[in-house]
């Protein structure tokens, strides 16, 4: 294929929207929806999974290219540069959004690193010995890679930026906070609309808190369900939900579970739809967010934006995005965690405290926002973008 120089484009990677819900996922269609409208001018193209439904825009300046394979899979980082150089010109702009960017890649490459767990804290990725022993090797070498070739370093918060710079100090000018945001659909609802949502998963007059996430070592469940049952042993008309997109019912958590005998009062989910979870964030007496590490924390604003209060985790960049609108506590210390979750359940004028916090707070963060600050790296090293 001949190579073009004309009109150089922007190509982001969108092969991870294919349906599974995630952080990630989350980012690419955020910037997937507005990037195009900001720059109209601009020629974007997307690279999009085989098995993704549909067009991903219908912006009259995307176009798009099947791209098979994972943008975290180590095919991504040995031979997708190779690709790209066939297809893009001398100004053609590269954003690789999932920490990893292809060996190759073109010279202006924008990275987005939500975090480097898999650094920092690899027993938390891989909490198998074996795997770790396999994979963190693989992980560290291809991220600090990533990290030293990139013309610029989107974080997705302070702590990102600051974990970034750790590993790799000579990055340091080139790295760029983009906090991300909520969507709109992500509101508060009268309880009438947020039952009809969730009776099927939770029924009516059943007081619950809620824990959201992927069900990896880092999300901390296990200690959300013995804060809970520390709380409220006794309690019998107070729940716990479940919602987890990964790795359901892992070990940790089944003998956590166990070992509260609380089984009766604690539900797991697989997995809910959008429209249920929004139902779930308006019911809910507060979500239960223990992580121990996180590169922004995305469900905090979400349960802020539908009205529900926040007991989270004091680590890493949670309490940057809860700011003072959220119960912040040790997700180690299990009395701590416990004792907010009393206070939400007793307290009125606290949780509606708390919602109007957390309101205030989750209407901060925009992706429209995100979005802007992008466009603004990329100007930096493509300067032919208006």
């Amino acid at each position: 294929m001949t190579r073009r120089t004309a009109p150089p484009r922007i190509v982001l990677d969108a092969r991870v929207l294919r349906g599974a819900p995630g952080g990630v996922a989350t980012v690419v269609a955020a910037l997937v929806d507005h990037l195009p409208a900001l720059a109209p001018d601009v020629p974007f193209v997307l690279l999009r999974h085989p098995g993704a439904r549909g067009p991903l825009s219908r912006a009259p300046n995307v176009t798009e290219w099947l791209v098979s394979g994972d943008p975290n899979h180590p095919d991504s980082l040995l031979r997708l540069g190779a690709w790209l150089h066939k297809r893009l010109g001398p100004d053609d702009l590269f954003h690789a959004p999932y920490r990893v960017l292809p060996l190759g890649a073109p010279a202006k490459s924008v990275l987005t690193m939500h975090d480097v767990m898999q650094i920092a804290c690899p027993e938390l990725v891989f909490p198998n010995p074996l795997l770790r022993v396999l994979l963190a090797p693989y992980w560290s070498a291809a991220i600090r890679s990533s990290i030293r070739r990139a013309g610029r370093i989107l974080a997705v918060s302070e702590h990102s930026k600051g974990d970034t710079i750790r590993v790799d100090p000579a990055s340091a000018p080139r790295v760029r906070v983009t906090p991300l945001g909520v969507d709109p659909v992500f509101a508060p609802l009268d309880a009438s609309e947020a039952l009809a949502r969730t009776e099927h998963l939770v029924p009516a007059g059943r007081r619950f808190f809620l824990v959201l996430g992927g069900g990896y070592p880092n999300k901390n469940h296990a200690a959300a369900v013995l804060a809970f049952a520390r709380a409220f042993t006794t309690a019998d008309d107070l729940h716990l939900v479940i919602i987890q997109r990964e790795r359901t019912f892992p070990a940790e958590l089944e003998a956590a579970l166990r070992a509260t005998g609380l089984l009766s009062r604690v539900h797991v989910q697989s997995r809910v739809g959008l429209s249920a979870l929004v139902g779930l964030y308006a019911r809910a007496e507060a979500l239960i967010f223990p992580s121990l590490y996180e590169g922004f924390g995305l469900p905090v604003l979400e349960a802020m934006a539908c009205g529900c209060p926040v007991v989270c985790s004091s680590l890493t960049s949670v309490p940057e995005v809860a700011g003072d609108a959220a119960l912040v506590r040790d997700p180690r210390d299990l009395d701590a965690l416990a004792g907010a979750l009393r206070a939400v359940a007793k307290d009125e004028a606290l949780r509606l405290d708390l919602k109007a916090r957390g309101l205030a707070r989750a209407a901060r963060f925009r992706w429209e926002d995100t979005a802007k600050q992008t466009l603004d790296a990329y100007r930096e090293i493509a300067p032919w973008i208006p």
